[in-house]
């Protein structure tokens, strides 16, 4: 919008001069259609472009009068398409006695319904760059600014100048953007003294203006109402009385008013480049206030994710330093924003309500209240954010190098704050996520380029389907990487200890890693959540260790995930059932004994490792009694694919118990313990299938090959066939 205007202002000061040229002309009472071609053929040989003028009219009545009827500005060289102006109709009125001392006092100019198309190429040449008046302008067809710099009384003045359903269209190929200015109404007044001031006042109307790439965005009426002052000697520029107001296009429309006050000094110089060989800067010092209604930013916003924004900005800020300069900038003042709401589709949750409130200095930005609502979880935040500018300012020129970057001091609070409701749950054993989009996209995380350090504390915190009590720790910000320290919290019925880090340099492909360490927590909470091994172990155990992945979605945060630790247990319980309870039932038969589903544990110990997908239990190790000890290593995998072995060292009752006589005892446990003294026996353990149908066996046959059959003799060969289930059937004679 503000290139359109900017280049509409530049479009009128051409006609302007036309009009004033025209003006001369009349003067030596030529017949109207020789003036016309004269006006033409000057006009386009100033602007080095084609001018046409169907028709022209002159009048004497209350006045000079000029009227133009069907004016076209055309395009330079190598520009096709629409011309860059054309308008119905140019009507121009002077007071005729001032005009002959060179004063030119326009009672009024209008012009009617022009049609203006500015165009930047894809090779960056545009159609509304005029050459410079020393290089183009003929004699006749001098500036009247010129005579006033010179000394002399002359002025152009406008008492009523109007733009009538004007329509700027903006078409920049090099960007690929197009917008579109309707219903364009300005009304104005100018007055020129000398050398000394000039004054403007007026109201600048937009209808509409929207880009023509996405239709369905509302457009904007406009209402700019301004009163500036131009001290031209001082280079001082004063506004005062001056507002704009903004309004969405249809039913239910956004709504807001800005008011602009205060003083530019330097800004001519600043325009002509004389400053730039001086070495003068210009400098602001504006008032900025106003209240805004947060929907009228819904259309900047990215329109994939359809966004909904509701609330209202209020703001009163002082902004002093150079215009140019934005590293200069200093604000001072209040910003407010009540009710706010926001939903997008393209993110988990949207914000039910946000309200924040805080104070503006130059370097400093105190956020003296700042809470949100989303769903069943609330923030609050409260803090300072040091040295906040230039870097958080969305435009106003280079920043410096040296300048420091915004430091954020903060605490966090929240009654309630479910983490699974934000992102994946990407650990072994979760369910599909909650997150989702109607896409399956997954929008990144885009950390302000700023440091920081805060703590926070949460009443109720849930996370990967844990829900943990109480926790607190601090919270650091540098170089787009949150690091999470000192955490501690309770949960599942123990205490537990951890540090995090999530490095968002990269927003498209995160970095997460961090260390846990947990005392005294039910080892089946445990199990249920990160394992499906849930409702099989009881007791409370410590475990520790650390872990790193990367990505967006929850397939590629696991397939990356990276883990290991231990865990200890020494008192607990141990519950089977299915497949494996009828092996171990079936081994305590041979003993004369029942196995039952619940045995007391003791003494596990056991290391873990998550890598390729794949859960891995090394060295798992605890006692049972009195069934003796057991051993396993292996892994089952994010699929459901099972694959444990090991060995079960049974007891020395036991193990006496399936010897069949007391003297081989010592020759059949060497076999069975590979050869080395001992009263115990090992029996080779395998677990296999999959986590819906685990098949466990006890491999005798893997001792048979292990051990040599020279040993099968006698008692051996007796107790193996026991073990296998077939007894003395074959050593017993055959009926007839």
């Amino acid at each position: 919008m503000s290139m359109g205007i900017k280049r509409l202002a530049i479009i009128l000061g051409v006609l302007i001069l036309l009009v004033v040229a025209a003006g001369g002309l009349l003067l030596l009472f030529l017949p109207t259609d020789e003036i016309r071609d004269r006006v033409v053929a000057e006009s386009s040989a100033w602007l080095r472009r084609p001018v046409e003028v169907e028709s022209m009219a002159v009048s004497w009545w209350g006045g000079f009068g000029v009227s133009l009827q069907g004016m076209t500005v055309g395009n330079p060289e190598g520009f096709d398409g629409e011309p860059l102006l054309r308008a119905e109709s140019l009507d121009v009125k002077l007071q005729f006695w001032p005009l002959l001392s060179g004063d030119y006092q326009v009672d009024r100019l209008v012009l009617r319904q022009p049609q203006i198309r500015l165009l930047r190429q894809s090779d960056g040449r545009d159609n509304f760059t005029f050459p410079r008046q020393a290089e183009a302008s003929p004699q006749t067809a001098a500036d009247p600014s010129e005579a006033a710099d010179t000394g002399d009384a002359r002025r152009l003045n406008f008492d009523r100048l109007e733009i009538v359903d004007a329509t700027v269209t903006w078409v920049d190929e090099t960007a690929g953007q197009r917008m579109t200015i309707d219903d364009l109404d300005l009304a104005t007044e100018i007055l020129l003294s000398g050398t000394e001031e000039l004054r403007a006042a007026g109201t600048l109307a937009l209808a509409g203006v929207h880009g023509s790439a996405n239709e369905e965005r509302p457009a904007y009426n406009l209402r700019f109402n301004y009163q500036v002052t131009l001290d031209r000697a001082a280079d001082r520029l004063q506004v005062t009385d001056t507002t704009l107001a903004l309004t969405q296009t249809g039913s239910g429309g956004a709504t807001g008013e800005l008011q602009l006050g205060g003083v530019v000094n330097g800004l001519l110089k600043a325009l002509t480049g004389e400053a730039s060989a001086t070495g003068d800067r210009a400098d602001m010092d504006l008032r900025l206030a106003g209240d805004l209604d947060l929907a009228l930013a819904a259309p900047y916003l990215a329109a994939a994710g359809h966004p909904d924004l509701r609330g209202r900005l209020t703001l009163d800020l002082a902004l002093t330093g150079r215009p140019d300069d934005g590293a200069t900038w200093r604000p001072k003042g209040s910003i407010t924003i009540h009710d706010a709401a926001y939903g997008d589709d393209m993110i988990p949750l949207p914000v039910d309500r946000f309200a924040a409130k805080m104070t503006v200095a130059p370097e400093q930005i105190a956020v003296e209240e700042m809470t949100a609502r989303l769903g069943e979880n609330d923030l609050q935040f409260s803090g300072t954010l040091d040295h906040p500018f230039p870097t958080l300012l969305p435009f106003g020129g280079e920043r410096t190098k040296a300048g420091r970057k915004p430091f954020f001091t903060f605490r966090l609070t929240s009654g309630r704050l479910n983490v699974d409701q934000f992102m994946p749950q990407a650990v072994p054993g979760a369910e599909t996520s909650a997150v989702t989009t109607p896409s399956g996209e997954i929008s990144p995380v885009i950390l302000p380029d700023i440091h920081g350090d805060g703590r926070f504390q949460v009443t109720e915190l849930i996370y990967n389907r844990m829900t943990l009590r109480d926790v607190s720790g601090r919270v650091s910000l540098r170089n787009r990487t949150i690091r999470c320290t000192d955490v501690t919290g309770n949960v599942f019925g123990g205490r537990i200890r951890a540090e995090a880090a999530a490095d968002l340099s990269s927003p498209a492909q995160p970095d997460y890693s961090g260390t846990f360490a947990a005392e005294d927590v039910e080892v089946n909470d445990v199990l249920e959540r990160f394992t499906e091994f849930g409702g099989h172990l009881f007791g409370k155990v410590s475990l520790s260790g650390d872990y790193h992945t990367r990505g967006l979605a929850r397939e590629t945060i696991l397939q990356a995930l990276r883990s290991q630790g231990s865990t200890r247990m020494e008192q607990g319980k141990l519950v089977t059932s299915g497949t494996i309870h009828t092996v171990l039932n079936g081994l305590a038969r041979q003993v004369g004994e029942t196995f039952d589903e619940e045995q007391a544990l003791q003494h596990l110990a056991a290391g873990f490792r998550v890598a390729d997908g794949k859960v891995y239990f090394e060295g798992l190790q605890f006692d049972v009694r009195p069934l003796g000890g057991v051993s396993v290593s292996g892994y089952y995998s994010f699929d459901g694919q099972v694959d444990y072995s090991g060995v079960i060292l049974l007891s020395e009752e036991w193990s006496a118990r399936l010897l069949p006589q007391q003297g081989s005892l010592g020759q059949i446990g060497r076999l069975f313990s590979g050869g080395r003294q001992s009263t115990r026996l090992e029996l080779p353990l395998k677990i296999t299938g999959s986590l819906d149908s685990p098949r466990m066996n006890l491999d005798y046959k893997a001792m048979l090959q292990n051990a040599g059959q020279n040993l099968l003799e006698g008692g051996a060969s007796q107790l193996l066939r026991r073990l296998t289930g077939q007894g003395d059937k074959e050593d017993e004679p055959k009926k007839k």
